[in-house]
This record gives C-alpha cells, structure tokens and sequence, in this order.
C-alpha cells in the first residue's frame, strides 16, 4: 500500500536531488574554466613547502616539484609561470620529493641513513623534522620512505581540502540561487501539486526510481566539462515531470511573500548537498518498496567531491 505523503516527501526529496546535482555540475564547470583547483593546489604546496599564500607563482621547492617527470606528466592547467594539475596522487608527490633528493644528492639513496643526511643538507628547515618523521626505518628503504612521505603529503591535503571547501562555498551558494530562481523551484507549490495530483506523484516517483537506478559514480563525478555538461542536460531530463519555471506571476504581496518564502527554502535545501539528498531518496523509496531487491535500493549517492 502506499501513501500519499511518502510519495509528496519523495518528490519534494528528488527535486532537490535534480537540482543539486545542476549546482554541482555548474560550480565544478566554473572552477574548471577559472582553473580554480589548479591554483588551489598549487597554493596549498607553496604553503606545504616554501610557507607562502600564492595562489599564482610557484615557489622554489614547489617549482622544482612541478618539474619532475611524475608530477609534469599530469594533465595540467597554466598559472602564471609553471603548469600546476588539478590533482596529485600521494604516491606521485612522494616519487617526485624523492627524485628532488636524489638529484641533489648526486646518486641513488642506498639507505636510510644517506636519506636523512640528504634531507639535512638538502631541506629547508621548516621542512626537515615533518620529512624525517615521516621515514620508516625498515630495510626496504625506497618503499617505505616513500609511503611515509605519501602519508605526510595525504595529511596535509586533508587540511588544503578544507581549505577548498571554504573557499569555494559562496560560488556554492550563488550557483544554488540562480538555480532556485531560474527554475522558480518553490517547494511549497511544488509539494502542494504534488498532493493534490496523483497523476503527478506516479511520475515522479517512477522518475526517482529511474534516477536511483542509473546514478553511478561514474556517472555522478567527472573532471572534463563535457562530462559536467552532460550530467547538467541528464538532470535537467530527469526533473522533466517536475513542475518548474515560470508560466505566472504572482499578483498580490501575501502570494509575493509566500513565493520567495518557497525559493528560500529550496535554496537552503540545496546547500545540504546532493550526497545528502540522494541518500534520504534512496531511503525514501526503501520506504515506499521495502521488498525491492533490485537496483534502486542499492543505488550510490554521487561523491561528495561533487557537493557544493
């Protein structure tokens, strides 16, 4: 049996799936024509290991990292004056800061010892005591040192993630608005047709069935914009049974009220994220089908890389 207020609550939770997944695919495509992870990352390694804050010019450490053969090969993206990826891999970063050593050092390191007498002689200060106590004294020396610094590196870009987040949350947010009200998204009026038509509730329901079923992380999350173009035209598909834009006006100040009111409350509803909002959907149609085996209840949120 099912229930109308299951159904209004799982239309009112996939419009703002559909909507945030068009804020993620929109605010991921804005930092990919302003390289904004690319400056970030290049920001987060002068701060890592020459302690500047720029975003723009490398530094000399972080300069000579860049030019590494494991880190140049990455696909990248221009700053002023050095090609600086989107992402590195820990294990990359730690190949190159070994290879840095290894060339200054004249020779392959043999063992620990000529490792951390290498970083003595060859590091900046601030850097010798978080490169030393990242080495593992074992006799596999490359392998370990490696690991170690690939973890010192991790921990660090857990911190510059943050950083990324913050920095990124008004473009979020503004995003999230023009979304809201170019589709005159007001969840009030949205919910209210929804109860009042059956009609409606079957389709969407059926459409966030259909969603849960085909998101993937494959799907979900890319870093090319054309792969951030498509998941906006998929989503914009998707919301199709949804009833979005504007085809009135409201006429007197308490429905002017009332309406902003709605659009205030998507666009908060929006800054939670798809991730959020597609778990609670994906519950939500457990609810409504608890005997489902099929793919719908094993759906998988899109990555919270993508939120905004």
């Amino acid at each position: 049996m099912q229930f109308p207020i299951v159904d209004v609550a799982l239309g009112v939770v996939f419009l703002f799936v559909t909507l945030s997944m068009i804020v993620s695919a929109g605010v991921e495509a804005i930092a990919w024509f302003t390289n904004r992870r690319s400056k970030h990352l290049l920001q987060s390694l002068n701060r890592l290991l020459d302690g500047t804050d720029d975003e723009r010019k490398a530094g000399t450490l972080t300069g000579e990292l860049l030019s590494m053969p494991s880190i140049g090969a990455l696909p990248s993206a221009t700053t002023d004056d050095r090609r600086c990826p989107p992402n590195i891999e820990p294990a990359a970063f730690a190949h190159a800061v070994l290879g840095m050593l290894a060339r200054r050092h004249g020779a392959p390191f043999e063992s620990v010892a000529q490792l951390e007498a290498a970083i003595g002689t060859h590091v900046p200060e601030n850097l010798r005591a978080p490169l030393l106590a990242s080495l593992r004294r074992t006799e596999d020396v490359i392998d370990t040192a490696s690991t170690g610094v690939a973890d010192w590196f991790d921990t660090a870009m857990k911190q510059a993630s943050a950083w990324y987040r913050q920095s990124i949350h008004k473009i979020t947010l503004a995003v999230a608005l023009v979304v809201t009200v170019a589709a005159n998204a007001d969840v009030l009026e949205i919910s209210q047709r929804l109860w009042t038509s059956p009609a409606l509730r079957a389709s969407v329901a059926q459409a966030a069935e259909k969603l849960v079923e085909e998101t993937t992380p494959a799907t979900a999350t890319s870093d090319t914009l054309n792969m951030r173009v498509q998941q906006i035209e998929t989503a914009l598909a998707k919301a199709d049974p949804l009833p979005l834009g504007w085809k009135t006006l409201p006429q007197r100040l308490p429905d002017w009220l009332r309406k902003v009111f709605g659009l205030l409350l998507t666009w908060a509803g929006l800054s939670l994220g798809a991730p959020f909002w597609f778990d609670v959907l994906r519950r939500l149609i457990g609810l409504r089908q608890p005997n489902t085996s099929g793919g719908a209840a094993r759906g998988k949120a899109p990555d919270a890389a993508s939120k905004p």
